[in-house]
């Protein structure tokens, strides 16, 4: 149903897109977009409208939303780099994100972006593993109030059902390293009151 309705708005706008490349003149652009889109975007925010309950200003919200990157589990299996480390080279390398952005991204400053960027070129030349299908969703690593290892632990173990076994192969780290760090993580958890 969505994306149904996603992909004609995709069609829409890639139609834009082709048409305002064509035209380099402003008024030209504007005229283009007005002429042969507006009405097809009415039509589909009214649609949206009726079908699923969203006006206008909430679906101009979401298509605003730039959607965050997610990081392989793959990534985390460097043995010489720390979690935050993995996804910083990540993002800046694999990616191509800008420290100011990453910074912004993992709710850090850019100094600590920069250093550790270079602190992972040090450790690590080679070029992260990046096969793995399954990802973790920024907003894990990005929390400040727990280790990137700890926040990691816990989504793998709390949303994925992974063991701790599973986990510590999956990160190329002992077992026991998982243990402390997913508990550490929930000792935090308890005495703030936090639900998982």
């Amino acid at each position: 149903m969505i994306s149904n309705w996603m992909g004609r708005f995709t069609g829409i706008i890639s139609g834009i897109v082709k048409d305002s490349s064509r035209n380099n003149h402003p008024n030209t652009q504007t005229a283009v977009f007005y002429d042969k889109n507006l009405p097809k975007l009415k039509a589909l925010f009214e649609e949206f409208e009726k079908k699923y309950g969203i006006i206008d200003e909430d679906l101009v919200q979401l298509i605003k939303q730039k959607p965050k990157p997610k990081i392989p589990i793959s990534v985390f299996s460097n043995k010489k780099l720390s979690s935050l480390e993995a996804t910083v080279k990540y993002l800046k390398e694999n990616i191509g994100v800008s420290y100011s952005r990453i910074s912004r991204l993992l709710n850090r400053d850019e100094r600590t972006i920069w250093s550790t960027y270079n602190n992972s070129l040090k450790k690590s030349k080679e070029t992260l593993d990046v096969s793995s299908k399954d990802a973790i969703p920024l907003e894990v690593i990005s929390n400040r109030d727990h280790s990137p290892l700890g926040a990691i632990c816990a989504f793998l173990r709390e949303q994925k059902g992974l063991r701790y076994s599973e986990i510590a192969r999956i990160l190329c780290l002992d077992q026991r390293t998982i243990w402390t760090a997913y508990n550490r993580l929930a000792k935090k958890r308890l005495e703030r009151g936090e639900s998982k």
